[in-house]
Formats: structure tokens, sequence, C-alpha cells
């Protein structure tokens, strides 16, 4: 079995003074050199979830493990710089009066002064940017500036680099050449990634698995495969209606998700898509539901697998559910 990367454990994380998860039983895990994507609507918990890894939020309860070793949990948060995690994100967090190379040298300031200024040529050299090197920020394009970033993340040699939306700014050319760089460096170093983006041709194209995320939970996850083609959750597949495709046709509505996601402060007792879902049963707006395992990879929490559940596109005959709640089966 392959080295795990990083592993997130029955994560919960509330804001603020509020007891009440904003994430919540949130468990995840990717593997060395494997790209991971989290994937739902604006809200969901998804750039909580990398800020809990990243340890800019504390856990109300859970466990995040960063190459094996615990970095967050009862009795132990490591401050970022402790993580060995490098953060990409979609703005470009850069000084205004250093040079790229200052930038990227800023995060090795302790280090010997040859040493140093020979790290930052081997970075500025993986990101291809290192004829740039005394370039200020006003004078690089976005995508120069995030060739920065990037190089910025892996100062500290990381074993996993988090990505938030990095490419959102950027035009589709300059998108390409930012996402092949990324490949390019998981190949030549083993950095696993994890990233968020709402683009499904960058999930096709770049992640080996896929959370899918709705209310602070999980509901589905697997392979790009997996979720793409066998899809056994309604919001999953709610997801994929709603965004543009290429062979969507000139004129054709695209199918909204119909309602609003739900008040994390005040979540609902059952699934948390419950309130939007056209399958949703009576056990679905009153109790959390089961855990089922679909494959290796691939599982679902939702209550369209239960044996007693009616038929539908999701329902899947390799179901087994591998946690179940208090709920009496077919109540």
């Amino acid at each position: 079995m392959s080295e795990i990367a990083l592993r997130l454990e029955d994560v919960h994380v509330a804001y603020g003074n509020s007891q009440q998860s904003v994430l919540s039983g949130f468990s995840m895990s990717v593997r060395k050199g494997e790209i991971a994507c989290l994937l739902g609507a604006s809200g969901c918990g998804k750039t909580t979830v990398l800020r809990a890894v990243a340890g800019f939020e504390r856990l109300q309860n859970g466990e995040i493990y960063v190459s094996q070793r615990r970095v967050a949990g009862p009795g132990v948060h490591l401050p970022p710089e402790k993580r060995h995690v490098g953060m990409v994100f979609q703005e470009y967090a850069l000084f205004p009066h250093l040079t790229a190379q200052q930038n990227v040298a800023f995060g090795l300031r302790r280090m010997p002064r040859e040493e140093q200024q020979a790290r930052v040529t081997e970075l500025l050299k993986m990101v291809e940017l290192h004829s740039h090197a005394n370039r200020y920020p006003h004078e690089l394009s976005g995508g120069m500036k995030q060739r920065v970033m990037i190089a910025i993340a892996l100062v500290s040699r990381p074993s996993l680099v988090i990505c938030d939306e990095p490419t959102t700014s950027l035009d589709v050319t300059i998108e390409a050449q930012i996402l092949d760089l990324l490949l390019e460096l998981r190949e030549k170093l083993g950095t696993s990634i994890i990233m968020i983006t709402h683009d499904l041709g960058v999930i096709a194209r770049m992640c080996d698995r896929v959370v899918v995320m709705y209310g602070g939970k999980v509901v589905e996850q697997g392979t790009a495969q997996e979720i793409f083609y066998n899809t056994a959750h309604p919001y999953t597949k709610g997801l994929m209606d709603s965004i543009a495709k290429l062979d969507t046709k000139k004129g054709e509505r695209l199918k909204p998700i119909e309602g609003t996601p739900p008040d994390l402060f005040f979540p609902p007792k059952g699934c948390p898509f419950a309130a939007r879902c056209e399958y949703a049963m009576d056990v679905c707006k009153e109790n959390p539901p089961y855990k089922y395992q679909l494959s290796e990879e691939h599982v679902t929490n939702c209550w369209l697998q239960h044996e007693f559940a009616p038929d539908t596109e999701f329902k899947k005959e390799e179901a087994v559910a591998v946690e179940k709640g208090e709920v009496a089966d077919g109540k």
C-alpha cells in the first residue's frame, strides 16, 4: 500500500465561540504523490479543511496526520511553519517591495546566504522563472506571480502542497501552464497535492481522488473515474448537471439545484442535502445517513444505498454499510 501523505480523522472545526461545528466528522486521506480535489459549492467547508491542514484553524475534535506525524489533535496543534505543508492561494500574497527572488528567499532568512541563494535559484528554475528573478510583482503577469507562489510553497521541501483555487484568476492558456507545472512537480518531487477547484475539466485532468462536500460533511469520495462515471449521491449528480460541458448546446439551459444550502450554525438533523434532494425520504430528514462502501476507494453517505430504499440511478448493488448510526433497519 502506498505511503499516506495526509490523513484527517473525524475532524470537527468550529468558528469563534460557537460550539457548533462548521466542519463535522470530516475524514479523508491522500497518498504520497497523489492529487486530491475538494469539490462542492461555496460555503460547504472546503477552505476550512485546507486551513485546518495548514494549521490556521484549531480542531474541536479529531486528528490530522501529515506524513504519519500527528500535527493536530487532542493536546496537539503544531503551528503552520512546523507542518511541512506548502500553500498556494488564489490571491498573490507577495511583498510588493521585494523582487521575485527576494520573495522566495524571505522564508529562508535563517539559512546561510550562499545556501539561500542556491536554493532560491533552484526553485526559480524549477518554476521556469529564473530569467525574471529581479522583477517586482507589479512587473509580473498573473501566471508569473502564481509561479512565484508555487516556488514559495516549495521552500521547505514539503511532502504536501495545498492549493486553494490556484488558477481562478488566470486565462485558460496560463491556467494550462500552471496545471502542467503542478503535474511536473508532482512527478519530479513526489509531492502530494490537495486542491480546491470548481472546474470539472481541471478535476478530470489533474485529480486522482475527489472528495465531494456539502454542508460541512463528506457526501461522496472516490477516484475521479468513479465520481464522474459511477456517481452515487444526488448532490454529486446535481453538481455535474449544473455546470456547462463541452457538449452543452448553444441555448441549452443548465439544470440548477433548487433551494439553498443549510446554515452550518444550525444544521439539519439528518442528511444536509435532504431539503434540496428530489429523492429524499423521511429517514433522510431525521437521521444522518450511513456510510456505504462501493469499492476500495469509493464511499458515499446516502440513505439511497440502504437495502430498503427504492431503486434509483444512484443505488449500487455493491454498496455495503461500513458505518451505522442508531437508526433501526427499515425505519
